[in-house]
């Protein structure tokens, strides 16, 4: 997918933190599966809360599609960037969200670290806000039934849409045997 002159900005700014040493320690901690830029999770928060304001007067549609192609990006950092802007948009997503969303994430997310991201602050307030919302990402748990337990089976064999069903999961779990989630404010 190419990348747009947002798109451009937000890897521009991820580069000029970017520091070695990170890259090299997420490389080796992910065995080289992920490609990185070398920007830690606080940097990559800073990135998305700078960058926020060059979406604003925009329409939510074009907000997402620049989150989504983010989402697309070969590079973990501007992956998590795209997550971060969508979680801080959630009031603001359309109706429409998850149906666009599912065949985005099961293109791009590989990694169990975007999945929690997504899970966290993408999900989990969709999921407060909305019964509609809250059936559908539950629904995605049954989508697939994994073979063998989800931690010895090899990320590269792992089904696409099994990430989001073991979230969604947790996040039922979660909502079930603990105190409801406090609606997002509008």
């Amino acid at each position: 997918m190419r990348q747009s002159r947002f798109g451009r900005e937000v890897r521009r700014r991820i580069v000029e933190r970017a520091d070695p040493a990170v890259k090299e320690g997420a490389e080796r901690y992910f065995k080289n599966r992920l490609r990185f830029l070398g920007l830690n999770a606080p940097g990559i928060r800073g990135v998305a809360r700078e960058v926020e304001p060059l979406l604003e007067g925009r329409p939510v549609s074009q907000v997402v599609g620049e989150c989504f192609r983010l989402l697309h990006s070969p590079w973990a950092e501007e992956r998590h960037v795209g997550i971060a802007l969508l979680g801080r948009n959630v009031r603001r997503l359309p109706p429409t969200f998850l149906q666009d969303f599912e065949p985005v994430f099961d293109r791009t997310v590989h990694d169990w670290g975007a999945c929690d991201h997504i899970a966290g602050r993408v999900l989990r307030p969709l999921v407060s806000t909305s019964p509609r919302w809250r059936k559908r990402i539950v629904s995605w748990r049954s989508a697939v039934q994994l073979e063998k337990p989800a931690e010895r089976v090899p990320t590269s064999e792992v089904p696409q849409n099994v990430f989001m069903q073991v979230r969604a999961h947790m996040l039922d779990t979660r909502l079930t045997e603990s105190k409801p989630l406090k609606r997002i404010p509008t």
